[in-house]
């Protein structure tokens, strides 16, 4: 008896023969009507092939069935379908079924693929291809429980395949997450793969479990340094507060990114730090050395020294604060910057730096009444007021 299933999974060594044949046959005809695929009007599962010869029969399912394989691999699906329910009469097998199912599948026809494929794992409960085919329908049809049932049984049945352990794994993530979860980890014993790694990260992530979500991106790094992974990484430390580790990790994207590149992770840093209060900067033990390795670094950004001449500032080094301070004002010629230190002194009740700073550059803006009215309120804070009155009356007479 002539095997189907055998007949299919070798099918490919006869179609190159088949094409050739059906390319020469389809030149002598100029115009072919399409094809319609005949849907059953009866239940598939009662119908049973004709009773013949079970030579002929055999004869007669493996020309149809090659004529559909050959079909489908030019992916003229719907003729393909014809062909496999003509088998269908002479040998109604699982996988004649299965057949038909993906072809089904191929033009987008959910319904019936799964019909079919239902079929064939009703004949073949074993039926791997077929399982897999009517779990992926589930899942593309939202029937995610009858999905998993279904992806539960193939990793029984090929409990060596990582592949099907992942798409269990894929669609348990909303039904059970933990267990989800425990299937990647599984996975991810022997090797550290990257589509593993990067969705269980962002299974972690989606359930708030960050520290597990950063040790996963951690090792996802390690095993591809994508700057997009670093983004990631980064982005993750300074969301939870792990600023050493973000120190940390600067230091290793300045290895291998462009000094550009890494001025924006630098600033982002700075810009997060500046944002918590002063009580967690004095947490961050890599702070003063990182601030100083800043300073050796050259940028055209007079935010970069600013911002970073505020962190000097606000950890009480005054001296590397004024480093940057004074950097910062040789890229920026505009009054702004000069205003917004004076600023940030008058704040911190730094009278002389204020008065300063703003003498020098008095003579750069003399008709501007903002430079007179801040030199008056930092004489005037340090109980100078016979130097803050004129300065007063300057300012009130310029605006």
């Amino acid at each position: 008896m002539f095997s189907i299933r055998i007949l299919i999974q070798n099918i490919c060594i006869a179609s190159c023969a088949i094409i050739a044949v059906c390319s020469v046959i389809s030149c002598g005809s100029n115009s072919v009507p399409p094809k319609r695929i005949i849907t059953p009007s009866f239940p598939l599962s009662k119908y049973s092939p004709k009773t013949e010869d079970s030579t002929s029969s055999a004869k007669k399912a493996k020309d149809y069935v090659i004529r559909g394989s050959s079909l489908q691999m030019r992916e003229q699906y719907a003729e393909a379908i014809l062909e496999f329910q003509m088998a269908l009469r002479y040998d109604s097998s699982a996988v004649i079924y299965y057949t038909i199912a993906k072809n089904y599948a191929s033009l987008s026809k959910y319904d019936m693929a799964s019909e079919y494929a239902r079929i064939a794992v009703e004949k073949d409960s074993d039926f791997v291809s077929a399982l897999v085919l009517l779990a992926d329908i589930y899942l593309n049809s939202d029937h995610i429980d009858d999905a998993i049932t279904l992806y539960e049984k193939i990793v029984l049945l090929v409990p060596e395949s990582n592949e099907y352990k992942f798409a269990l794994a894929q669609s348990l993530e909303i039904r059970n997450p933990d267990r989800a979860a425990q299937l990647y980890n599984e996975l991810l014993i022997n090797e550290d793969d990257e589509a593993t790694l990067y969705t269980l990260s962002q299974l972690y992530k989606r359930n708030k479990e960050y520290d597990k979500y950063l040790h996963i991106l951690e090792r996802l790094y390690t095993v591809n340094s994508d700057p997009r992974v670093g983004y990631m990484l980064m982005n993750g430390y300074l969301r939870q507060m792990k600023f050493d580790n973000a120190i940390e990790f600067s230091e290793k994207l300045e290895q291998v990114l462009p000094s550009e590149d890494t001025e924006e992770y630098f600033q982002a840093i700075s810009s997060t730090l500046l944002d918590n209060t002063d009580s967690i900067l004095f947490t961050v033990t890599s702070l003063p050395s990182y601030l100083e390795k800043l300073n050796n670094r050259h940028s055209f950004d007079w935010r970069y020294y600013y911002g970073n001449g505020i962190l000097a500032s606000r950890i009480g080094n005054s001296a590397l604060a004024s480093t940057f301070f004074n950097k910062a004002l040789e890229r920026d010629t505009t009054i702004e910057l000069p205003l917004r230190l004076a600023a940030y002194y008058l704040q911190g009740r730094n009278y002389d730096m204020t008065v300063t700073l703003l003498k020098g550059i008095e003579k750069n803006f003399p008709f501007d009444a903002r430079i007179p009215l801040y030199i008056g309120i930092a004489y005037s804070g340090s109980n100078d007021y016979g130097g803050a009155l004129p300065y007063l009356q300057r300012a009130i007479t310029l605006d």
